[in-house]
């Protein structure tokens, strides 16, 4: 039984479900916080309150994609769903291939099952022995899947990429769901510097794939990547909650990453330069994807109306705006 964590292990599923909740399962079962039932919220006048659909719902509507500023969350109940053996991993490509690729998985993407998750990514190849040597350590070209429910299924969709675009790498194999959960983990290790910026776009046209291959040239290796993750399936068609923009068709993410802090200032610039390029195409923004920076980027999460719902329940629950140390809803 799982409900949809994050794209790594390690994820809190407190930040993550307060936010929203994108992760492999949630084109098929929706945002993490589409399946949270009840919530135990300690309140900033030190009470101890539920909420669910029947007990203070306002407050419940509010948890689901308005992050940490309502209270501390200290308990989640969540609706969980069967899931075994899924059909997953890395289908690695030449970088000099990624534009064809990306064209052909823009169009592909388009036509696959709920049940398939997936994220198109630029990347420097880990050198891993399921790598081929001759791509370990070099720029590269990944798209990144996870399709629940039956194998054949899967099979017959993936087989249309791979028949378009030959992998370099095929590693897909069916794969019980934690180990899937766990495949991107090496990406996101503990105490790695990282600087980001991200938003929702509603299509992947050829400005964006254009886009994506010329800053991918610039990114600095080895552990900055550029993330195009797949959204759609159950995240659109849900309703539960304040998150905002679920008719995006991806989230785009510039993750800069590096270990040393000597290489903070090219890692940052990277970013900042690609990300001048990118905004004018970002329809909103996921609040789970913002950094410490992006607080004039908050209300862009949310659509007006529920922002607006969002700082009144703030007034209400938090008038003093205790919670203030995150993506912050203002009292005003």
């Amino acid at each position: 039984m799982a409900t949809t964590g994050g794209l790594i292990s390690s994820t809190g599923v407190g930040g993550l479900t307060l936010g929203g909740g994108i992760g492999w399962l949630a084109r098929r079962y929706g945002f993490s916080s589409d399946n949270l039932r009840r919530a135990e919220v300690v309140t900033a006048d030190g009470r101890i309150v539920v909420a669910d659909d029947d007990t203070n719902p306002d407050l419940f509507w509010a948890l689901r994609g308005g992050g940490g500023n309502f209270g501390v969350v200290t308990e989640l109940t969540f609706h969980a769903h069967p899931v075994d053996t899924v059909l997953g991993g890395i289908l690695l490509y030449r970088s000099d291939r990624a534009a064809e690729i990306l064209a052909q998985y823009a169009t592909w993407a388009a036509g696959i099952p709920d049940e398939m998750a997936t994220l198109a990514t630029f990347l420097t190849a880990p050198p891993e022995p399921v790598v081929p040597p001759e791509l370990r350590g070099r720029p590269a070209f990944a798209v990144v899947l996870c399709h629940l429910g039956d194998h054949t299924q899967g099979r017959v969709a993936l087989d249309r990429l791979r028949a378009g675009c030959p992998p370099d790498a095929d590693l897909v194999q069916p794969m019980p769901y934690p180990s899937l959960q766990r495949m991107l983990d090496a990406s996101a290790l503990y105490g790695r510097r990282s600087y980001w910026k991200s938003g929702y776009i509603r299509r992947l046209g050829p400005d964006l794939q254009r886009f994506a291959v010329a800053a991918a040239r610039t990114m600095p290796p080895p552990f900055s990547q550029i993330h195009i993750q797949q959204l759609g399936g159950a995240m659109a068609t849900g309703s539960a909650g304040a998150v905002g923009h679920r008719d995006s068709a991806y989230v785009v993410n510039l993750v800069g990453s590096c270990h040393d802090a000597a290489d903070d200032a090219a890692m940052i610039a990277w970013v900042r330069v690609a990300w001048a390029e990118l905004e004018p195409a970002i329809t909103g923004t996921y609040v789970n994807f913002l950094d410490g920076d992006d607080s004039t980027r908050v209300a862009g999460a949310y659509e007006p109306t529920a922002f607006a719902r969002l700082k009144t329940l703030k007034r209400q629950w938090d008038p003093t705006n205790l919670f203030h140390i995150n993506h912050n809803i203002p009292v005003e």
